[in-house]
């Protein structure tokens, strides 16, 4: 065997590696967000409380397992491609300042889940996160509709009883829901059929039924009519590409996020805004809150929230639900910048591939971030690793 091949039966190793460590952390992350009762002390940490040795390799930060393989990845490369190599430095050093100014453990997770995606079929990333997030969310729904664990059930008014089968809350129920459905379109692209359309459709009813999550129910309802409209458009011969409509998608979380702060920094007790702010579940009024309460800071601020999962009672409720809103604050505007940047590079990679999918999930998550704060939590969307990731154009499965 020449070197050259068992370089390249390692790097093969390596990605494998990497899709395994990685579908290790997303099951960890997944599972503490259930009613499956699980002592992670045991595993996670030591005596004295500390990050056990054991985590610190494999589950939380600094991830050093995962750090190994994106040393070697970058080290046994077939032909050195210095631009992507100078890419992929900028996001360690500027990865970790910003960790190191804020300190928060998803910024490291992600920086180093988007560095290790580096030149990975993004497609081969989508299938782990199915098979490993779908199996397991599958598992939970039906432990909590059976009764097998908690279902955790929430009283909106005498009449409405909002169900989240196992997951923290109703609304995470249908966020779950609502990107499983946006990574399988992904997937399926043009082999998308009617059929899985008008099963979105359902899917959207179900949620509002059961759990009265009106954010991703409305927007799985959307999602299935443009599953419909791209299995027509795919199917017409002469289909033509929109060059401003894709504009528009790749500027959408730039253009949310500013409506989102706008909104919310000019929100006043009178009659329009309080109807607006109804019709956002009150987001503006929690952030609107947040904004009074905490300075916009460079680089964020620990903040105590309180949501419903406490059962403190509607008089002490504070849960900053917006995506911009919380980042902003939480994270502080620089990472809200960078985060931002982030999605506009995927968004022109994905114009410049005319990958029509890719672009509309961009839209839709963005806009799902204005009730939401789940655009960069790593169970529910890890849109975020296509940065680096090799956007390859097959054709669907």
């Amino acid at each position: 065997m020449s070197f050259q091949e068992r370089r390249a039966k390692f790097a093969a190793l390596l990605e494998s590696l990497y899709l395994c460590l990685f579908a290790l952390i997303l099951a960890f992350s997944f599972l503490k967000i259930t009613s499956f009762n699980i002592p992670w002390q045991m595993v996670t940490r030591t005596g004295e409380g500390k990050i056990s040795l054991f985590s610190k390799i494999f589950l939380e930060q600094p991830y050093y397992a995962m750090q190994v393989v994106i040393v070697l990845r970058l080290l046994i490369q077939e032909t050195y491609d210095w631009k992507r190599m100078l890419t992929a430095a900028i996001v360690l050093g500027s990865g970790y300042y910003l960790w190191s100014q804020n300190d928060s453990s998803r910024i490291i997770l992600f920086l180093v889940l988007m560095l290790g995606a580096w030149k990975i079929s993004y497609r081969r990333i989508i299938q782990v996160f199915l098979v490993v997030v779908g199996i397991l969310f599958l598992v939970t729904f039906v432990c909590g509709a059976t009764g097998v664990f908690e279902d955790y059930t929430y009283i909106k008014s005498e009449e409405v009883i909002r169900h989240s089968y196992g997951i923290v809350a109703p609304t995470n129920f249908g966020a779950m829901v609502f990107f499983l459905m946006l990574f399988w379109w992904y997937l399926r692209r043009e082999k998308t059929t009617y059929w899985e359309a008008a099963s979105a459709l359902l899917m959207a009813g179900g949620l509002q039924w059961k759990c009265n999550a009106r954010c991703s129910s409305a927007l799985l309802t959307v999602m299935a009519v443009l599953m419909a409209g791209m299995r027509y458009w795919y199917q017409n011969k002469e289909r033509k590409f929109l060059p401003m409509l894709a504009d528009v998608l790749v500027l959408s979380p730039i253009f949310v996020a500013a409506g989102s702060i706008l909104l919310t920094i000019n929100y006043k007790n009178t009659e329009f805004w309080l109807k607006l702010n109804e019709l956002l579940s009150n987001r503006l009024q929690l952030g609107r809150k947040g904004l009074d309460v905490f300075r916009l800071k460079p680089y964020g601020q620990y903040i105590r929230m309180f949501s419903n999962a406490e059962g403190i009672g509607e008089r002490y409720y504070f849960y900053i639900d917006s995506f911009y809103i919380q980042l902003a604050l939480m994270y502080g505007l620089v990472i809200l910048g960078a985060v931002l940047l982030i999605l506009l590079v995927i968004g022109c990679k994905a114009k410049r591939q005319e990958d029509w999918i890719l672009l509309w999930m961009i839209g839709l998550a963005a806009v799902h971030g204005i009730i939401e704060p789940h655009v960069i939590e790593l169970p529910y969307c890890p849109l975020a690793l296509a940065l680096l990731a090799d956007l390859d154009h097959r054709p669907g499965m």
